[in-house]
């Protein structure tokens, strides 16, 4: 269904210009249709099929969230978390000190949703990790 509608050159842009006129759970449909298309032999996808799957991804990363959190066996298998402050200052570390200076805050937050159980959005969890800092006696905890 995927190759037929999208033809030898798939893109994003034209992905969302011949779902335009669908409802949006039709459009929802069609998303996850090809995400499970996307996750089924990636490796045997042509090139241009494979830059088409990961730019669909970027262009939507909650989506892609809550389909992996809800359409496969990955989702009954998140990291539950204690303490979900905690663990945002912590993430904040982590992404500031990375010797990847392409990596964003929702690129960051979506991998962290893609393992971990917090109910959170992706773009919230980026706005929380962005506006986060630890204060002096959060860090003696963490040496405790």
């Amino acid at each position: 269904m995927l190759k037929k509608m999208m033809g030898n050159d798939p893109s994003v842009r034209r992905f969302k210009q011949l779902l335009a006129g669908l409802s949006g759970k039709e459009q929802k449909r069609h998303y996850y249709h090809a995400y499970r298309v996307s996750m089924q032999g990636y490796e045997a996808h042509p090139k241009k099929y494979k830059a088409f799957f990961v730019e669909l991804v970027k262009h939507d990363w909650q989506q892609f969230a809550d389909y992996i959190h809800s359409e496969t066996v990955l989702g009954a298998l998140l990291v539950p978390v204690d303490d979900p402050k905690m663990f945002k200052k912590i993430s904040r570390l982590i992404v500031q000190h990375t010797t990847n200076p392409k990596i964003s805050y929702n690129h960051f937050s979506f991998c962290l949703l893609l393992v971990f159980r917090l109910s959170v959005k992706v773009r919230v969890l980026s706005d929380q990790l962005r506006d986060s800092g630890f204060y002096p006696e959060e860090i003696l905890e963490l040496l405790r």
